[in-house]
């Protein structure tokens, strides 16, 4: 039968054949490589679900089949903090791989493909990387390349929404373009490394959340069970502070408006401990001149950087024998009082997250909390005391109406207890002469008569009928207390603070207090020295009046008594007479 003309001929339908069989072959590849790719999602989500927030083992995992399936001999991911990229998960050869993780975090630019990616979040696909302009001019990726032997490279960023979170690299050793179905493969990667990094985060933040509460949580735990005690509430805060934000060490302190006084620490490491121990404060340079301007924080990054490490011992000290690198001090306050800091240090140079400053700044709020507590409970505490001193006061005047010196015995006492006195004495004045009435504590009593004189923190009281204060005997000018210094040196006291007795504005003696160690009295320390001298001018007024009233009781008696005595000796007089006209 003659061939229809219109009929295919044996070659078209061998071409045919050979046309369907390679459509059929490589819908079958495509239909196994999406089948690997599957099997690779799959199992990616697996170790996802079973790595409980491992990210860098979920990354391994990513890179590892990327570059099996892209037919790459390297692999590796980077993740980038809105500065610089750093290698977290690498697949290849093992020296290669330790080469890469301990290089330098890479920062954007056009100076290499890596930095071009950066600036513009977007793939970069170089063929042949010795042909790359970055090859000539940039000793770093050169080594990169000739140190591994790799020829072309896959640059895949990582986004999510408009932020970059980093980049998926595949490296070949020969010069072979990745097919644009590799490439397509190597973005679903970016995209599971991207769903592995965000489940990362949100189980970091709602680990971290959880931390803080619980930490939040037993501070406040410590605070109740402390009342008025701040030493164990200070530890706690400190060692939380610490560990959630991890720092080496670090230390809390208390400031006076004056000096800073460190009342908790943490892994001081020995020999800047020992430096601390021995060192002047107050500080006033670098951090803390920050916070002492007004600043709620100051953060260094690098502590050995700039010219306060060469101008200040803390500094230095800071960084040489405590090896301090990055360091971060957060103020405590109330209102625009500052109550003191806290201040911790890395070893390594990594500034303090956003988020760690705020749970700092959490801490601090607490610490403030808890100091205005303990202040209220020990005002409080204070002032129970105070009456109860008060009340004890008013018994022995009582109990004493004639003698003053019980009297004046129990308000030297009381003073030396409630304003932090090694001792107190309490004297009296007669004429230009003063002598010592009443004392309490080891401190040895100005013995015998002494003239009115300027020259002792009493005397000079009785004479002005002010309070008068020395706060360190070996400083004072030797022409203003030269008696008082002499008497320091041989019974062992350094500060005084003494107030008047007044009586109608009239100086009647004093009462005073020292310590054997230097140091200025508080405000309040000075209004309950006064609250105690009153004290003892009501004790001296009482026994005088009661003495006055029984003396003229006495005279009165006496009086009535010789007038009976001569009222029965008396007769009455002759009556006139009445001489009548």
């Amino acid at each position: 039968m003659p061939a229809d003309s219109t009929s295919p001929s044996v070659p078209d339908l061998q071409r045919r054949v050979d046309q369907l069989v390679a459509e059929l072959c490589a819908r079958t590849s495509d239909h196994e490589e999406a089948l690997r790719r599957e099997a690779a999602i799959a199992e990616i989500l697996q170790v996802t679900n079973a790595s409980g927030g491992d990210l860098a083992l979920v990354l391994n995992a990513i890179i590892e089949k990327a570059t099996r399936l892209c037919s790459a001999s390297y692999g590796y991911i980077w993740t980038y903090d809105g500065e610089s990229a750093r290698a977290v998960a690498v697949h290849g050869d093992a020296r290669f791989e330790e080469w890469l993780l301990q290089r330098d975090p890479v920062r954007p630019s056009q100076h290499s493909p890596l930095g071009r990616v950066l600036l513009s979040r977007r793939l970069a696909h170089v063929v042949d990387a010795k042909e790359d302009e970055t090859y000539r001019n940039d000793p770093r990726f050169r080594d990169l390349v000739d140190r591994a032997g790799l020829r072309t490279l896959l640059h895949v960023p990582l986004r999510k929404g408009d932020t970059l979170l980093g980049v998926i690299t595949v490296y070949r050793r020969e010069r072979q373009a990745f097919t644009d179905q590799q490439i397509r493969l190597l973005e679903s990667f970016a995209e599971q490394a991207v769903i592995a990094m965000e489940n990362a985060r949100l189980l970091d933040e709602q680990r971290e959340a959880l931390e803080q509460q619980t930490a939040t949580a037993e501070v406040l735990e410590v605070i109740n069970s402390s009342p008025g005690d701040l030493a164990p509430v200070f530890d706690v805060m400190l060692e939380k502070a610490m560990r959630l934000c991890a720092a080496a060490f670090g230390y809390l302190m208390t400031y006076d408006g004056k000096r800073f006084a460190v009342v908790a620490n943490k892994g001081l490491p020995p020999r800047f401990a020992d430096y601390l121990r021995n060192m002047d404060q107050p500080r006033s340079a670098g951090l803390y001149a920050s916070i002492l301007a007004g600043a709620a924080y100051a953060q260094e990054s690098d502590l050995s950087k700039g010219e306060v490490y060469r101008i200040s011992p803390l500094r230095r000290a800071l960084v040489d024998l405590g090896g301090a690198q990055t360091g971060i001090v957060v103020s405590l306050r109330k209102d625009d009082a500052l109550l003191g800091v806290i201040t911790i240090y890395r070893q390594e140079v990594r500034p303090f997250a956003s988020k760690e400053i705020t749970l700092l700044e959490s801490f601090a709020a607490q610490a403030v909390i808890a100091i205005e507590n303990a202040r209220l409970i020990n005002e409080q505490r204070e002032a129970l005391e105070q009456q109860t001193a008060t009340a004890e006061i008013l018994t022995v005047i009582s109990q004493s109406p004639t003698d003053v010196g019980p009297v004046l015995s129990a308000v030297a006492k009381a003073a030396m207890k409630f304003c932090g006195a090694s001792d107190a004495q309490v004297s009296l004045r007669e004429g230009d002469e003063w002598f010592v009435a009443a004392h309490e504590g080891p401190i040895g009593a100005m013995l015998g008569r002494r003239t009115l004189t300027r020259h002792t923190a009493p005397s000079r009281a009785m004479i002005d009928g002010k309070v008068v204060q020395i706060v360190d005997l070996q400083t004072v000018d030797a022409d203003e207390f030269p008696e008082a210094r002499e008497l320091g040196a041989k019974l062992g006291f350094r500060s005084a603070l003494a107030a008047p007795l007044l009586r109608d504005e009239v100086s009647i003696g004093a009462i005073s207090l020292r310590r054997g160690e230097a140091g200025e009295f508080g405000p309040r320390q000075v209004e309950l020295l006064k609250t105690f001298a009153a004290q003892a001018v009501i004790a001296i007024e009482n026994v005088r009046l009661f003495t006055e009233l029984k003396e003229s009781l006495e005279q009165q008696t006496a009086t009535a008594e010789v007038l009976r005595v001569i009222s029965p000796k008396m007769r009455p007089l002759p009556c006139a007479r009445v001489r009548r006209w």
